[in-house]
């Protein structure tokens, strides 16, 4: 009897070690979040041709619509989204961009592209956003022809503080 009590005591006592060996730890976890402001342009490299007239013997603008801006803002500040080219066009010829369609922001009116920035989108802050961009090429009677290769430009987007 001596034997079952001593083998009960031990089997109770290794039980309750068991249990009073449960423990717990913890550490902290640091997440860092960074601003997030990127745009993306989809679509690719536009041509746009000017090559006849219409009754009134103008030339007849060329448009396109197969590009799009994409971005993305976590900013707690207002942000915008400028455009510009990287310099002027030859005289009589003229490109403008119009944001439409999709969502995010609040596009601005067309656009007419110049050298210095201008107000694309405006109000973008904390959100995940895209547009359509709408070009449209204009030329008057003082463009000089210029094909085969025509005028390129390069167009930048750029997301800024709005102030």
């Amino acid at each position: 009897m001596k034997k079952l009590t001593v083998l009960v005591l031990a089997c109770l006592f290794l039980g309750a070690g068991m249990v009073l060996a449960a423990d717990t730890d913890n550490h902290d976890v640091t997440v860092i979040v960074y601003p997030l402001n990127h745009l993306v342009l989809t679509g690719g490299n536009v041509t746009l041709t000017i090559d006849d007239v219409d009754g009134n013997l103008d030339p007849i603008d060329d448009t396109d619509n197969s590009t799009a801006v994409l971005w993305i803002t976590n900013s707690a500040t207002n942000k915008k989204i400028t455009v510009a080219l990287n310099s002027a066009y030859a005289t009589g010829i003229t490109l403008k961009a119009l944001a439409s369609g999709g969502t995010g922001g609040t596009p601005a009116a067309e656009v007419t592209l110049s050298a210095s920035a201008q107000d694309f989108i405006t109000g973008t802050s904390g959100e995940k956003g895209n547009r359509t961009i709408n070009y449209t090429a204009s030329a008057d009677e003082t463009a000089v022809p210029n094909n085969p290769g025509g005028e390129t430009k390069t167009v930048t987007y750029t997301i800024v503080d709005q102030t």
